[in-house]
């Protein structure tokens, strides 16, 4: 059986009288609005007749009619494929489908985690010639030379990967696709993630967790594509896989989760939460034997005080306006990316060779800030140190982003807020006070992170869990991101008032009608523009 679900009977006339095929073909009477079919060559048949009178449209068959049933999708006015209907499942059947797409999403999500893990650190060891330990012992001991042609050769060839893949065809966003059920490109996710990998592992300031989440989603994508899992669950399915990879690659199961939840699907229905708590755990588990279960940061031994928790309330508006003003020179930068054109290959090249050029200086700025964050931690930083840093971050992040690369935002944020949180204990310090250089520099970043992603809840989480701090921390950390985004809504609140203010007093001083109501009882009939015209202008 088949069923037209785009048009009604008052199209078909007309697009039958242009076509030439006969009504009778791809109309169904009144009495019915279905065929029955025996075989293949007559669905497609009659397929084919519906094709030719409406260019583009998409024929559906009624899914468990029986072994002869076929789907055909018309493409460009051709006919891409045939796929058979999955066979009726009953309510036990399709449970269990459900709870087997969960662990298969989970091993995936993990899977894709650690091999993001294990490609990053092959590149970083290539690009600096060093073979245990994070970047910023590579760095450190890279000689000058390799510091410059290392970033900019590996960033040059991911822009030479983005012009040839970006010239043929286009890359869906992966949130977007998810939210709005929109069909995955497999190939053009996977390779844009590899392209990542390669420029991240070789300094480029982006994040890394963008990468394992499109790894996760596309991976789960073809398995699930096979059961018979409704759209809903499909959607809450590959939320859940981009939460999961982001789980895998930092340890990090309930911020997977959140990430999920909150900011993917921006809904809390109980079998979302359960769906992403799952997978996000089972991710992290798949993951141990890269990862080994520990903190991606070790926190040190600190002492806080109580002038830690009175800077988690002092670092609110600073890290309001850190935040915002990351999130508006990114914004920037990305509205003036270059289009795929060669030029991709010496712009991100460029951008290379300048983060080569500030590790000379500066070697915790190459890659995603991860380095940056380690040596807050440790304590070993200086205040014109951090404060160079809280500048270039941000800085090189939008360069990137200006230059047409593309990668995660997560840690660059995190990072640049670490680096604010820096600046204000090694002032204290230095101004003859005491203050944890970990603990500040750690309410800062989950602050700022907390403004660039509007999740202030989420930021606190996977702050915590990427450092496994005290108790007491985790309240600061909760506190500062709170309380960060809760300036933030004051000051957009603030500027809405005062816009709204000035479009009344434009138009009192336009409307004679509204000048002689000042002094009345009502000010009301004065908040209207005179002109629509002037409205839309104003």
């Amino acid at each position: 059986m088949a069923e037209d679900a785009d048009t009604g009977a008052d199209g078909t006339a007309a697009e039958v009288a242009e076509s030439g095929v006969e009504a009778s073909e791809i109309t169904p009477p009144e009495s019915q609005n279905s065929w029955q079919f025996g075989s293949k060559e007559q669905a497609e048949e009659w397929v084919n007749n519906l094709v030719v009178a409406r260019d583009g449209r998409v024929a559906q068959f009624a899914p468990g009619l029986g072994e002869g049933q076929y789907r055909r999708q018309a493409q460009q006015g051709r006919l891409s494929r045939v796929d058979r209907q999955p066979p009726p499942v009953s309510y036990s059947q399709r449970y269990l489908i459900f709870a087997a797409a969960i662990l298969v999403t989970g091993v995936v999500a993990g899977v894709a985690g650690a091999s993001t893990t294990l490609l990053l650190r092959a590149i970083e060891h290539l690009t600096y010639g060093y073979t245990q330990g994070p970047m910023l012992i590579g760095v450190k001991l890279a000689p000058t030379m390799r510091r410059l042609i290392g970033p900019a050769l590996g960033c040059a060839l991911a822009g030479l990967g983005w012009w040839l893949l970006r010239r043929n065809t286009a890359v869906p966003r992966l949130n977007d696709s998810i939210r709005h059920d929109r069909p995955f490109a497999q190939v053009p996710m996977t390779l844009d993630a590899l392209l990542q990998v390669l420029a991240v592992g070789a300094g480029a300031s982006l994040g890394r967790e963008q990468a394992p989440r499109l790894f996760a989603a596309t991976g789960s994508e073809m398995l699930i594509r096979l059961g018979s899992i409704p759209l809903p669950h499909r959607r809450i399915l590959l939320a859940s896989a981009a939460g999961a990879g982001l789980a895998a690659v930092y340890n990090v199961p309930a911020a997977g989760a959140l990430f999920a939840v909150g900011i993917i699907l921006r809904t809390w229905r109980p079998v979302a939460v359960l769906v992403a708590v799952a997978t996000s755990c089972i991710a992290t588990v798949t993951a141990w034997p890269v990862s080994h279960g520990a903190a991606t940061f070790l926190w040190p031994q600190t002492l806080f005080t109580r002038a830690s928790f009175m800077f988690a309330i002092v670092a609110m508006p600073f890290a309001a306006l850190t935040g915002t003003g990351f999130n508006a020179l990114v914004r920037r930068a990305g509205k003036k990316a270059p289009p795929p054109s060669w030029l991709l290959i010496p712009a991100i090249g460029l951008a290379g060779l300048l983060t080569g050029t500030s590790s000379i200086w500066l070697p915790q700025m190459p890659g995603n800030g991860k380095d940056i964050i380690l040596e807050s931690l440790a304590g070993d930083g200086t205040l014109a140190g951090a404060a160079l840093a809280l500048a270039l971050k941000p800085a090189l992040t939008a360069l990137f982003i200006r230059a047409g690369a593309v990668g995660g935002m997560l840690t660059p944020a995190l990072a640049t807020g670490v680096a604010m949180g820096s600046v204000f204990a090694l002032t204290i310090n230095h101004l003859g006070g005491h203050a944890s250089v970990p603990t500040l520099a750690l309410i800062g970043g989950a602050a700022v992170l907390g403004i660039t992603q509007r999740a202030p809840v989420f930021a606190t989480v996977f702050t915590a869990e990427l450092t496994h701090p005290p108790p007491q921390v985790w309240v600061m950390l909760l506190v500062a991101a709170l309380g960060a985004q809760g300036v933030r809504v004051m000051a957009i609140r603030r500027q809405a008032a005062r816009e709204l203010r000035s479009v009344q007093m434009r138009t009192v001083s336009r409307n004679p009608s509204c000048r002689r109501l000042i002094g009345g009882r009502s000010r009301a009939e004065c908040t209207v523009a005179p002109r629509r015209s002037r409205a839309r202008s104003v």
